[in-house]
């Protein structure tokens, strides 16, 4: 018999079909990505790279304030900073500044009991949960997040 097997519909193996899915997924997000960045919206990436770029600039000494007990920067100017950024790389300027505002947004978990960081963490009989591989958290931590997490007024 000289038939050739190329002929004959063999079934797909499950590895192969995994990957044609997986190609399929990301040809797919590729071209939701490419929609995206053709109206100027950036990636949630981009504008965490932007505001960590702008924060760097605003903590340069001519525009970060001083008051004795720390170093501390404008919102303002660094979400004003972020957007030039954003749009120096290509951004659309209203949809550069709703990004940057979703990115700084609260997140509900920051008010949750046990959550870290959390606005309560300055509570006495605060205990957080334990960290990733049930690692426990030392006095010396939940002192500095007792410290992060205490409201301070600095006059505003």
């Amino acid at each position: 018999m000289t038939e050739s097997t190329d002929s004959v519909d063999l079934p797909i193996a499950p590895a192969k079909q995994r990957a044609a899915r997986r190609r399929a997924a990301a040809d797919a997000t590729a071209k939701w990505r490419g929609i995206r960045r053709a109206v100027g919206m950036p990636e949630a990436a981009h504008v965490d790279r932007a505001i960590t770029e702008a924060m760097s600039f605003c903590l340069q000494p001519v525009y970060a304030q001083h008051d004795g007990t720390g170093v501390f920067v404008s919102l303002e100017r660094t979400f004003r900073t972020a957007v030039l950024i954003l749009m120096r790389n290509g951004a659309d300027r209203e949809l550069a500044q709703q990004a940057v505002r979703n990115r700084l947004a609260p997140r509900p978990h920051h008010s949750e009991l046990h959550h870290v960081p959390s606005l309560v963490m300055h509570v006495d009989g605060f205990e957080p949960l334990a960290r990733r591989g049930d690692i426990p958290w030392s006095e010396v931590d939940k002192r500095a997040m007792a410290a992060a997490s205490r409201p301070r007024n600095h006059g505003v």
